[in-house]
């Protein structure tokens, strides 16, 4: 490394370290290099890369100040400790408590979700569901996709139901037991634990939260109605 080349590379450091972003356009110009060039030393310094402005500013790991999820933004430009937005978004799947809406998610990346989550919808990594009216994504690891879905399900209940706590808690216990179950067997099951549930309520509260599909009575009620107009 000659005196010149080592003279340019301490200048674009410290010119990172005073503006904290640059795009490889500036560095090239400050390396008097080529881009390619330039993208090489960002390699090299492990430099990280804004995953919104269409990744076009750059930063040294020294710089960022990252928030509880990993997160950091400089004038707008976001980064990620995770690196691309993918990544980011996988991680903060695996690490929620009751999976994710695409709002959840927009908020926490502070970015407007219909301008990326219709790339995320088979990815892999992420798995998507319905749950209460809105689709829901999980990580795509069966193990914390169940206990994730659980809490979503257990967090729905509490959040709005027709029926009471008690009677919201019960149900969901036997849901998740008795996936197989029709709302028959269900209010059953709830009565015989002395909860005064009408079936109606049951199939209602269901219904609302996109449960029902999952019924095998509701396949023999619409086979029913069909007949019955025949």
């Amino acid at each position: 490394m000659n005196i010149i080349e080592k003279s340019c590379i301490e200048g674009a450091l410290n010119f990172i370290q005073t503006e904290k972003i640059i795009t490889v356009v500036q560095l090239s110009r400050l390396l008097q290099s080529s881009v390619i060039t330039a993208r090489r030393y960002l390699k090299s310094w492990r430099a990280y890369t804004s995953y919104n402005q269409k990744g076009l500013y750059h930063t040294l790991p020294s710089i960022p100040d990252f928030d509880e999820n990993g997160l950091w933004v400089y004038n707008s430009v976001r980064f990620s400790r995770h690196g691309t937005l993918r990544d980011t978004i996988v991680h903060l799947l695996r690490h929620s408590k009751a999976g994710m809406s695409s709002n959840e998610i927009g908020k926490t990346v502070e970015l407007d979700p219909s301008s990326f989550m219709h790339h995320f919808r088979d990815i892999p990594g992420v798995k998507r569901e319905k749950l209460g009216g809105r689709f829901i994504y999980f990580p795509d690891d069966l193990e914390t996709w169940t206990k994730q879905k659980e809490e979503r399900i257990s967090l729905l209940l509490r959040l709005e139901t027709p029926i009471s706590d008690a009677e919201a808690v019960a149900l969901l216990v036997q849901f998740i037991k008795h996936p197989g179950a029709s709302v028959e067997d269900l209010t059953a099951m709830l009565t015989g634990e002395g909860k005064r549930v009408k079936p109606s309520a049951v199939r209602e509260f269901l219904e609302r939260h996109d449960l029902l599909k999952k019924t095998p009575d509701s396949g023999r009620s619409a086979a029913l109605k069909g007949t019955s107009r025949s």
